[in-house]
């Protein structure tokens, strides 16, 4: 009986050793296919914009998480609040903000591009669009929100979402200077104007949730110099030649878009409730007025005075398309008033010979270069100008190179008026220092 046994439990054994050994590589076959299954998935909701280059990354665990979220979280998903709120924008639901001015209800107008206000007329459902992209290669893809190729031909976007730290981060916001797009190589490719002499790209990508430059060729106008950069705070010190620039700037050149529009946006049916809202809404100022995020410009023709006013920086300067230029410059401007609440003068509009006054606030911190300089087709004698003075207060603790009685010719020449003209400040203050930088009299302002 005993000899009849050893067979039968020799079987059982063998038969126990087997199902233990195939046990796992079943199991894990089974994960193998349930995780393509996840990327092939995820795959079919990018676009076909290159993904750029991400450096070796020691932090797993939170490449890992930032997997898993994607793996269980659509794009759709993830940016749905920013969706519907574009959504709204662009179907006529601009309307004003208590603290900001012109913005969509959630989304304040300094937290977004100005150009949606200055061309809010203008943009639809139908021609606006957004697309996902995973820009920086961490398996969950950024948002791009733009209008459709045929109403911008160098392929920018306004506006650029990130997912990181499970939260959704905007990163940056292009305007007319500053315009943002996506290079052949999926870097985020910015294409930039400091002055109306200086030109040039900035190359960056997307590292925990910020941008970093990555790459730069600038162009200084005035020098005719060309340099090169590749550090993160986007210096550039390498001199080129001009070859080497335009090489660079070509190669870094934007990218169609991919975009969807927003008529085909699937959560359409949160339009009314929002909306009606909006009709309530107090009048703001008129948005093809806008200057910046906040800040509108208005011209008397009576008096020939050109008012800014709002609250914070001034980045675009409108004005100029309107009121026209002739060889003497911006003539029609004799006046120029900066109201209280504006903080910054950006982009260098110039001024005519025929200004012979400015005003500037108490808020003010921040001159850009060139500002009221002096744009004509020729040369200018200094006794044809009428601007001798400006008062410059306290609070102002940048004024940028040739901001002041500086005259740029058609031709590039520049000239200064710096010996018949008068800086008034206060001692030890920014309006000072410039003043004794550029041989300008200054007379301090007794506190």
């Amino acid at each position: 009986m005993k000899k009849q046994l050893y067979p039968i439990l020799l079987c059982i054994a063998v038969l126990c050793l087997t199902g233990c050994s195939t046990a796992p590589e079943a199991d894990s076959k089974q994960e193998s296919e349930t995780s393509a299954v996840i990327e092939n998935t995820e795959a079919s909701t990018l676009e076909s914009l290159p993904d750029s280059s991400s450096p070796e990354t020691d932090n797993a665990p939170e490449t890992e998480a930032a997997t898993n979220v994607q793996n269980t979280v659509s794009p759709e998903e993830i940016y749905q609040d920013i969706l519907d709120k574009f959504y709204i924008g662009v179907s006529g639901g601009w309307q004003p903000e208590p603290e900001t001015g012109y913005g969509i209800q959630g989304i304040t107008a300094d937290s977004i591009s100005y150009l949606w206000v200055q061309y809010s007329d203008t943009y639809t459902p139908s021609n606006v669009g957004y697309q996902f992209t995973d820009l920086n290669a961490d398996g969950i893809s950024e948002l791009i929100i733009a209008p459709v190729e045929e109403f911008d031909d160098e392929h920018m976007f306004y506006e650029l979402y990130t997912y990181y730290n499970q939260k959704v981060i905007h990163l940056v916001s292009s305007g007319e200077r500053d315009r943002f797009g996506i290079d052949k190589d999926g870097l985020i490719a910015e294409f930039a104007s400091g002055s109306a002499m200086d030109y040039g790209v900035w190359c960056y990508k997307i590292y925990d949730g910020i941008l970093n430059c990555c790459e730069t060729y600038q162009s200084d106008g005035t020098l005719g110099s060309f340099l090169y950069g590749d550090s993160s705070d986007g210096t550039a010190d390498v001199s080129i030649s001009k070859e080497e620039y335009d090489s660079g700037i070509a190669a870094h050149a934007h990218v169609p878009l991919q975009l969807i529009p927003f008529s085909s946006y699937s959560n359409a049916d949160i339009l009314p409730s929002v909306t009606e809202a909006a009709t309530d809404a107090p009048a703001v100022q008129d948005p093809a007025k806008a200057c910046g995020d906040n800040t509108f410009w208005d011209f008397d023709e009576t008096t020939g005075t050109l008012t800014i006013s709002g609250t914070g920086a001034v980045t675009s300067s409108k004005w100029i398309e309107s009121l026209g230029t002739d060889e003497n410059g911006y003539s029609a401007i004799n006046r120029i008033v900066v109201e209280e609440g504006v903080t910054e003068l950006h982009d260098s509009p110039g001024v005519g010979i025929n200004l012979k006054e400015i005003v500037l606030p108490s808020t003010l911190v921040y001159i850009d270069d060139w500002y009221f300089g002096l744009f004509t087709d020729f040369f200018i004698e200094s006794d044809s100008v009428a601007l001798h003075e400006v008062t410059i207060p306290a609070s102002v603790t940048y004024i940028g190179e040739n901001a002041f009685n500086s005259q740029f010719c058609g031709d590039g020449s520049v000239y200064h008026y710096y010996e018949q003209f008068t800086i008034k400040g206060y001692s030890g203050t920014a309006a000072q220092e410039y003043a004794e930088r550029n041989g300008i009299n200054f007379v301090a302002i007794e506190t």
